[in-house]
């Protein structure tokens, strides 16, 4: 879940402005050095984002599935779900906010916080 998200969002950088964003086989080698941090975003499993994914309410849960995995554009979104552009875009605003919170919590109950 996580390499889709990434490259979901590499994709619409370059299509937005051209640029070229290197892929992780192209990052110098001191760029990879990311701690071995269990409160780090990148130490996370598939499984861990996609029980959280899961845990969503289902109107949260569908738009940003479909934004983010499936690769749909808010409009297409609307159509498909029959709601407002706009909501689509209120409500993959409140579930990612809704599962930063939750990784937030996570952290600091298995420690990983101050």
């Amino acid at each position: 879940m996580y390499r889709i998200l990434c490259n979901h969002h590499l994709d619409n950088l370059r299509r937005r402005h051209g640029l070229q964003v290197p892929l992780p086989d192209e990052v110098p080698a001191q760029a990879q050095d990311v701690p071995e941090d269990s409160s780090s975003p990148l130490a996370m499993s598939t499984e861990v984002v996609l029980e959280a994914l899961h845990q969503l309410p289902p109107e949260l849960r569908e738009p940003l599935e479909l934004s983010a995995i499936d690769g749909k554009r808010y409009r297409e979104i609307a159509e498909q779900l029959a709601i407002p552009i706009n909501t689509v875009g209120t409500r993959i605003r409140r579930a990612r906010h809704k599962l930063l919170e939750k990784f937030a919590g996570r952290n600091h109950r298995d420690g990983g916080g101050r």
